[in-house]
């Protein structure tokens, strides 16, 4: 990906005219987005903020797709602060701590630079949601154990139809994040509102891939890549994996990563090798999709040819 002369100006007029500019790349997975970044951060010596959920854990860098290698010669946050085991991220805790960290970037007459994302915590941080900062209810999360996706997605479809229009049944840390929610607070989650304080006005680049011809190339990128992650992968995540009791495999956030829930479903001969290459792709695929169909219908991000 070249970075080009007319994004460098793009750059340079928006920092003249922003007191709090923040820069974001936000492309799709597998879109070449680290070159982009590695080149943005060696024209301005800025600072990266990691902005997603799952490379915020130790030990699981390699199903990322991530090399430490990239990183070590930058001035980075967020990166492989948490054990696999640590709950405690909550979308509310990930929107504190990195506004935290943004106006100490600021004191030090630096520019952050938001890498990678998963939607809730970018959306919190950038569209300004108000996302409440109770602590998680073990009585009413207990409950949900025991209960399958399907019957959870029922359960919210009853309390709050309007938010589980917007939430995929097979999302459960969405659908009982809702769920506790409302049985905590006896408000529905569709009725949070944004918080009316704009708190920045960033740069947002994005790759774009409209066309089907892009598209195609684009998931036969992943398919090549996904099976390479995953055989190179195994070994690894088995040793993280026998640490684990199967239940906790099941709700720690860290163990619910592409890739790895397909690895053990493959160790403990539920599927074939081949069976579970191709769940990975197909995972990877449609994250792809709906990361494209999110950022298409924002018209103040910068799509890049």
């Amino acid at each position: 990906m070249q970075f080009t002369k007319k994004i460098s100006q793009q750059i340079r007029n928006y920092l003249n005219s922003e007191k709090k500019p923040l820069i974001c790349v936000v492309w799709p997975t597998a879109t070449w987005k680290t070159e982009f970044w590695i080149e943005l951060a060696k024209n301005f010596n800025w600072e990266i903020v990691n902005c997603d959920s799952r490379q915020i854990f130790k030990n699981i860098e390699c199903v990322t797709g991530l090399d430490y290698k990239e990183l070590k010669w930058t001035k980075n946050h967020f990166f492989w602060i948490a054990e696999i085991s640590d709950t405690s991220w909550s979308s509310a805790k990930f929107l504190e701590e990195v506004q935290k960290k943004i106006e100490e970037i600021y004191k030090r007459k630096n520019i952050p630079i938001l890498i990678w994302w998963t939607w809730l915590f970018f959306s919190s941080l950038i569209e300004w949601f108000e996302i409440p900062k109770n602590s998680t209810n073990p009585e009413i999360l207990e409950k949900f154990k025991n209960k399958t996706n399907e019957e959870l997605f029922e359960e919210l479809k009853k309390v709050d139809f309007e938010y589980s229009e917007k939430t995929h049944q097979n999302n459960r840390v969405r659908v009982e994040r809702a769920l506790e929610f409302f049985y905590s607070t006896w408000i529905k989650k569709s009725s949070e509102r944004k918080n009316s304080e704009k708190k920045f006005n960033p740069l947002i680049f994005c790759k774009k891939i409209f066309s089907d011809e892009e598209r195609n190339f684009l998931y036969e990128k992943i398919n090549f890549r996904e099976e390479k992650i995953f055989l190179d992968s195994i070994k690894k995540i088995w040793e993280i994996l026998k640490n684990f009791s199967e239940q906790e495999k099941k709700f720690l956030p860290a163990l619910k990563s592409i890739w790895i829930p397909e690895i053990n479903f493959y160790l403990n001969w539920k599927i074939s090798q081949k069976e579970a290459i191709k769940k990975t792709q197909q995972s990877a695929r449609n994250y792809a999709k709906r990361q494209m169909t999110w950022w298409r219908k924002k018209d103040w991000v910068n799509f890049i040819e």
